[in-house]
């Protein structure tokens, strides 16, 4: 997972170019399914069993190694990688070749994951039954965001050794972000029946739970694991956001002050509890909070230092304490109505409140990010709009990928705003998709499109905008000369086209 919000790109629309595991690969898996089944070479499964305790341990020792040479970075990260890649070319077992993939797919470069994919698959046409190497390749395709291969994959891992607790969780973040929670609370579930003191499980369990709304349960389970490791920084943030989606504001507050003195860094915990201050009247507290937000703010965090510049001003002038309204919505209520109201026009009021939260919980930008598929196309435009508003720059492309499908989407305003949306986010990766959505036949997305390409490629293809209403020879011609310009220049955003599908 590259971050928080990355993960919380849920598979809402089938993806374009979902790669899928190799035939040979596939038919590999396929026989130890059989095996399993006393079909096939249920002698070979037996064997590769044998192997499996002594394979157990070298993999043990040999992880120690990678991931101490991966956190240490430099020559011992450079030598460690040539060692293992070396010793699989050399020796050709699946068990190093498992062992150099993971070292490739460890070391944060992108660029070597195709290779790291190369040893496991070789480790799997060496032995179909080395769970191991199936695991490698199914954290392949996760890490590519391709998480119904990456689920396939994982399952198969449980089909050959069912108590492999690395690929049960893998399985169960697969289904997170698929939004099959309760697929993925079950997974967890298993895992926990064997190991019930894991505190990374239980803390995966707390958010399954709390993203279901379960808050008592999600409070339950992260407390498990805060008695565990009392010392772990993110539990009491995660607790914190529980109790006050659970209305126990005092409690939320008290674990937000205490995360606040815990970690200096942590700013999020400041806008939690300014949220509660306000709703609760108390505007010049919250402000406060919002300043040590603003002043523990990494510099890298562009889009929200102005939000909470303006949230601080708005509090100040306002009185110190005022009389809350005790009928007003919460923040919960809003998301709720957005989500759950079958009348158009309340889940057009609904976003255009929930478009304005602060992202300090999930909850919001998960919201949004469902909202994309909401039946009424002017929540899905405004969804569009608050996503392109507050998602954070630097991490755009995966945004991107899921704007660029809605330039097909069947509204006009909606095709419109996902263009204006990526042509704002500044990201190579949207020239390809506006290229290909140049057949438009609406005057207005041409528009759009037009405009944003000249802003993310400087080709200065007649800077002019186009007249707000190009008739059909207008656009034919345009979309002509971006064609002709993008053949030209196409080296530069290959890697960014989406694959035919």
């Amino acid at each position: 997972m590259k971050s928080p919000l990355a993960a919380l790109l849920v598979a809402f629309v089938t993806l374009p170019g979902v790669a899928q595991p190799p035939p040979d690969v596939e038919r590999l898996a396929s026989d130890a399914r059989r095996a399993l089944q006393g079909q096939g070479d249920p002698e070979g499964l037996a064997r590769a069993r044998q192997r499996w305790p002594e394979q157990e341990k070298q993999i043990e020792i040999a992880i120690a190694h990678q991931d101490r040479a991966a956190r240490t970075g430099g020559m011992e990260k450079d030598q460690a990688l040539d060692t293992y890649v070396t010793k699989a070319e050399m020796t050709d077992t699946a068990l190093d070749h498992y062992l150099a993939g993971r070292m490739l797919g460890i070391t944060g470069d992108q660029g070597k994951l195709d290779e790291a994919r190369t040893h496991f698959e070789r480790a799997i046409t060496i032995d179909p039954y080395f769970y191991w190497a199936h695991h490698g390749l199914a954290t392949f395709f996760a890490n590519r965001e391709q998480h119904e291969a990456a689920a396939k994959k994982y399952q198969q891992v449980l089909d050959l050794n069912p108590e492999f607790a690395n690929s049960r969780r893998g399985l169960a973040l697969c289904y997170v972000r698929l939004n099959r929670p309760a697929d993925a609370e079950a997974q967890v579930r298993r895992i926990l029946e064997a190991n019930p003191n894991e505190v990374e499980t239980l803390m995966l369990l707390g958010s399954i739970l709390s993203e279901r709304g379960r808050h008592a349960d999600a409070i339950a389970a992260y407390e498990s694991a805060q008695r565990l490791r009392p010392d772990l920084p993110q539990i009491k943030p995660e607790l914190a956001r529980c109790y006050a989606r659970a209305d126990q504001a005092d409690r939320a507050l008290t674990l937000y002050d205490e995360a606040i003195r815990a970690d200096a860094g942590d700013w999020r915990s400041c806008i939690g509890a300014a949220e509660i201050l306000v709703r609760q009247g108390h505007n010049h507290r919250a402000a406060d909070y919002l300043q040590q937000a603003l002043d523990r703010l990494p510099v890298t965090v562009k889009a929200e230092r102005s939000n909470l510049e303006e949230r601080i001003q708005m509090l100040r002038v306002r009185p110190e304490h005022e009389k809350v309204d005790t009928n007003r919505k919460m923040p919960a209520d809003w998301i709720t109505q957005l989500k759950n109201a079958p009348e158009a026009e309340k889940r057009r009021e609904a976003i255009q409140i929930v478009a304005r939260f602060p992202w300090t919980d999930p909850i919001v930008p998960q919201t949004l990010l469902e909202a994309l598929q909401d039946q009424d196309p002017t929540v899905r435009t405004l969804a569009l709009r608050a996503l392109g508003k507050e998602w954070p720059r630097e991490e755009f492309q995966d945004l991107a990928t899921i704007v660029r499908i809605l330039l097909r989407d069947r509204n006009e305003s909606v095709r419109a705003m996902a263009a204006r949306v990526l042509s704002d986010g500044g990201h190579p990766i949207a020239v390809p998709a506006m290229v290909r959505a140049l057949d438009d036949q609406s005057p207005r997305v041409m528009w759009e499109l037009h405009r944003g390409l000249n802003l993310l490629t400087y080709a200065y293809i007649e800077v002019v905008d186009p007249p707000e209403s190009p008739d059909a020879a207008e656009r034919l011609r345009l979309a002509k000369a971006w064609r002709a310009w993008y053949a030209d220049n196409r080296d530069r955003y290959r890697k960014f086209e989406e694959e035919p599908r």
